[in-house]
Formats: C-alpha cells, sequence, structure tokens
C-alpha cells in the first residue's frame, strides 16, 4: 500500500496570483534585461501559496528542507517542478523574487516547497512596482 497526499485543492485554495518566468537555459536567465524578466509572452500564471518568512514560519522552512538553515524571503508551495535561479512574480508581496532552494515531496505528494529570496528592493514586499 503506498501513500499519496494530493494538495492540488490546498494550494488552489490558500493561493495567490503570481507569475513564473519559463525560460532558463541551465538554470540561467536567457536575458541581462531586467525589464523583460518578466511579461506576458514568457510567464506562466499560477495560483499558489506564497507564505512571508518569518520566526515562525523560518521554524517550518528549517524542518521541511531537513534541518538547513534558510535567509529566504518568501516560501511557495508549489505542485510545478522549477530550477533553482527561476524567477516569480509575487505582485502580493512586492515584485520579483528568485529560487534559492527547493524540498521536493513528490515521491509521496504533488508538493514542491521552494525558498524564495529577493534583492534589496524586492525583499519582504519593500519595493516599488516595475
Amino acid at each position: 500500500m503506498s501513500f499519496y497526499m494530493d494538495v492540488a485543492s490546498m494550494l488552489d485554495d490558500y493561493g495567490v496570483d503570481i507569475e513564473v518566468r519559463k525560460e532558463l537555459v541551465g538554470g540561467f536567465l536567457m536575458s541581462d534585461d531586467q525589464s523583460t524578466l518578466i511579461d506576458e509572452k514568457t510567464a506562466e500564471k499560477r495560483h499558489e501559496p506564497v507564505i512571508p518568512v518569518n520566526q515562525l514560519t523560518s521554524q517550518l522552512i528549517q524542518y521541511l528542507t531537513g534541518g538547513t538553515q534558510t535567509n529566504a524571503d518568501l516560501m511557495w508551495l508549489s505542485s510545478g517542478k522549477y530550477y533553482v535561479h527561476t524567477m516569480v512574480n509575487v505582485p502580493s508581496q512586492g515584485g520579483l523574487f528568485e529560487v534559492t532552494n527547493s524540498s521536493n515531496y513528490q515521491d509521496y505528494s504533488n508538493l514542491i516547497i521552494y525558498e524564495l529570496k529577493g534583492d534589496d528592493a524586492h525583499q519582504h514586499g519593500n519595493s516599488t512596482q516595475r
């Protein structure tokens, strides 16, 4: 008997609208032009939970990633597979963030947990929209 937990409805119920940059080659963005990182043609629209990292959620991330210390700004729960360095636009949290680490639970669920880090202009929701 195998165990599998389908979290798709939970992701949808607690999700926010985000856009994920899809065009990566070897984990690197194809363009250095920051103004074209996210646009209608190159972004995948998703509706999934993105949670700010604070004292409580940092302990959860540490547990979920097997005890590793994190310096992430956001935790993103997704059913999609993405590479480290993927750029994610999270309007509800102030802009662009980069995937820095992930924990894949797809052996027994359709869940991958990503750690997101913003640059100086986008961490902790302190940004101006581009």
